[in-house]
């Protein structure tokens, strides 16, 4: 799947997502539902979810409940397509733990 979307220009959660087809706005209510998440959550938490999409929120900072909860929305392991599509954040993290540790 992450090799198919590569070749369409999506990211490997947003090619599972059009797979079912599930527009954002779905998906982030079935999430918040599974989270047990107050509606009034819905907001930040599309945004969120559209960070993670979009390759743009560290994936290794995202709550095993939300992998467990995408898992159970998306009929696969969302972990294993958003951490193998993104080595940049651990050569981001090294450089600038580098960085300030020149300073």
């Amino acid at each position: 799947m992450a090799l198919n979307a590569r070749l369409e220009h999506l990211t490997p959660l947003t090619a599972a997502r059009r797979r079912l087809p599930l527009k954002v706005d779905d998906l982030v209510e079935r999430l918040r539902e599974l989270l047990g998440l107050d509606p009034s959550s819905r907001a930040r938490l599309r945004v969120a979810y559209q960070e993670l999409e979009a390759e743009q929120l560290d994936p290794a900072g995202v709550d095993d409940r939300v992998w467990d909860a995408l898992r159970s929305i998306l009929g696969l392991d969302p972990r294993r397509l958003a951490m193998r599509e993104t080595p940049a954040f651990g050569a981001q993290a090294a450089h600038l733990r580098a960085v300030l540790a020149s300073c």
